[in-house]
């Protein structure tokens, strides 16, 4: 079961990205839309507070058999439970308190813009997939085709746009968005640079030479995070408080009815869009995906177990980001790990079999084969998370 809750920030929220930070003098650099890590650990901390479980009692294993270990598991046992962050989105509030759902852009559209001495406009384009073999191009990957961005006018490319509700389910049945679909990010939050003095953990004191900066985030008026969450067995209740980020800014959350997406009609030619950072064994590449050859030229093919498969007709990638984070358990950083951006678009073509194979995999994360610890882990925070969409121009 999957409830969905909207989180808000009662604070300005320190969300740090992955950079070394520390030492006397360094920046620690906001990341937005915050990781779902972020949220995972913070969820997971408002469990073990409202059941009043301090955490020596929870990672002792004296918890083991009771409905908290069945949710939470115990990091120390390389156990995650049945808890994970499904999906994230900033989300907004209009004038009548009615809640709209932002979403990624998708790297299959382009935003650029055009300008007069009186005037900009911005236009969005279709990054679309080609036979690489009309083209007359050499790749060396193992597609058919490549992703090119198709439209009559050209312009500059612009960057820092969400998608509104209604942008969002054109663009999932292949209908262009319009200009008024795209939403600044710019218009969500702002940032601003603060000062900061490392602390002795013991004397709880100032330490010497340790002054740094840091981001501070500040969301706009009627702006949230809405974070569906799958598996918490009814322990965070219909609302409640959160330790939301560095230094544990307070945040509170309550339970909300969203909009269901509307479901998809089973298609031959398909698109995966990566909403959340996504960690794949074949670095971008799709688990169950192989390469082939046919007729002397390579392709790839994606299989699922259940009987769904497809060709992997080309990509539109971001350029790859790199997650790591803090163990709160074991007091030392993650590992860091190369991902797949959100936004980055997979165009699927030939489609046969059990299309709702496809729908369960992308909805429950798109991971595949059997789980590392490390993976289960980052399953569980809510990472590889994405959305289908239909047919591609």
């Amino acid at each position: 079961m999957v409830s969905t809750y909207l989180v808000e920030p009662i604070d300005t929220l320190m969300i740090r990205g992955n950079r070394s930070f520390g030492e006397g003098g360094e920046y620690g650099q906001a990341v937005m839309p915050p990781w779902p890590s972020v949220f995972s650990g913070a969820f997971r901390s408002a469990i073990l507070a409202r059941e009043k479980v301090d955490i020596a009692s929870f990672l002792s294993g004296k918890l083991q058999g009771t409905e908290i270990d069945q949710v939470l598991g115990n990091p120390l046992h390389k156990t995650w439970g049945t808890m994970r962050i499904s999906r994230i989105n900033f989300v907004r509030a209009d004038i009548n308190g009615s809640l709209e759902l932002l979403y990624q852009m998708p790297y299959d559209l382009e935003v650029a813009s055009s300008s007069t001495q009186k005037s900009e406009t911005s236009f969005l384009k279709w990054r679309s997939p080609q036979e690489l073999q009309g083209l007359n191009l050499l790749s060396s990957a193992s597609l058919s085709g490549v992703a090119l961005i198709r439209g009559p006018k050209t312009g500059k490319a612009r960057k820092g746009f969400l998608l509104g509700q209604a942008g969002f389910d054109k663009w999932r049945v292949g209908r262009l968005p319009e200009n008024s679909d795209l939403i600044p990010m710019s218009s969500l939050f702002k940032s601003e640079v603060r000062l900061g003095i490392g602390i002795n953990t013991k004397r709880r004191t100032a330490e010497s030479g340790l002054l740094y900066t840091t981001d501070a985030v500040t969301l706009a008026d009627g702006v949230a995070f809405c974070v569906e969450v799958a598996g918490d067995g009814e322990l965070l209740g219909e609302s409640g408080l959160l330790r939301l980020g560095g230094d544990g800014r307070a945040a509170t959350y309550r339970k909300i009815a969203v909009r269901t997406i509307p479901s998809l009609s089973g298609n031959s030619e398909m698109r995966i869009m990566v909403s959340s950072p996504a960690i794949f064994p074949g670095g971008w590449m799709l688990p169950g995906s192989k390469e082939v050859i046919d007729a002397g030229r390579p392709k790839t093919i994606f299989d699922l177990p259940g009987g769904f498969s497809a060709e992997i007709f080309a990509v539109a990638l971001a350029r790859p980001a790199v997650i790591s984070g803090w163990s709160m358990v074991q007091n030392k950083p993650k590992p860091a790990q190369r991902s797949v951006t959100p936004g980055s678009i997979y165009f699927l073509r030939y489609c046969t079999g059990d299309f709702s194979v496809l729908e369960d995999w992308v909805a429950d994360g798109m991971w595949g084969g059997e789980l590392g610890a490390s993976d289960e882990q980052r399953r569980s925070e809510g990472f590889n998370s994405g959305y289908l969409a239909s047919g591609f121009l």
